[in-house]
């Protein structure tokens, strides 16, 4: 549960598993004196905050911001935002080819990945639909590499 990574899907499926119970928890609070569905709402927030963590955590961000959640408003701001964006891993997968090209002697094919660390997928993809027309089959076979490395 701690330190793991959550998909958006996943982070949606245990928000809505987590609203139900809680809004019971809070119903039943304000119709007895119980002192039971008061700590119910608080586990059930621990545990939301606890996936918002997780899912922070894929983003590569602090999951110590999920903490934030517990201001009023916040927490919906925070679920919106890390529960719909889309993380693209690209430049990271990207970054692991260099690394690792380097960690094996390879600063030639290292050079070469850096240079595409910046552009975006789709102009990559231009670029090697272009070296494809123009016959460049060696820079197509590089371009084509890099594409699968950061779509891995």
């Amino acid at each position: 549960m701690f330190g793991a990574k959550y998909s958006r899907m996943f982070f949606w499926i245990w928000s809505g598993v987590l609203i139900i119970p809680t809004s019971i928890a809070i119903q039943i609070g304000k119709i007895s004196d119980s002192v039971v569905p008061g700590i119910l709402v608080l586990v059930f927030t621990f545990i939301w905050i606890n996936v918002l963590a997780n899912r922070i955590r894929d983003f590569g961000a602090n999951p110590w911001l999920a903490l934030t959640a517990l201001l009023p408003f916040v927490n919906l701001v925070f679920a919106l935002y890390y529960g719909i964006k889309q993380y693209s891993n690209e430049k990271q997968k990207l970054q692991s080819a260099i690394n690792m090209a380097v960690e094996n002697g390879n600063t030639e094919e290292a050079k070469e990945l850096m240079k595409f660390l910046d552009k975006p997928i789709k102009e990559l993809q231009a670029d090697l639909n272009q070296e494809i027309q123009n016959g460049n089959e060696i820079k197509a076979q590089q371009l084509s590499k890099i594409l699968n490395l950061m779509k891995d």
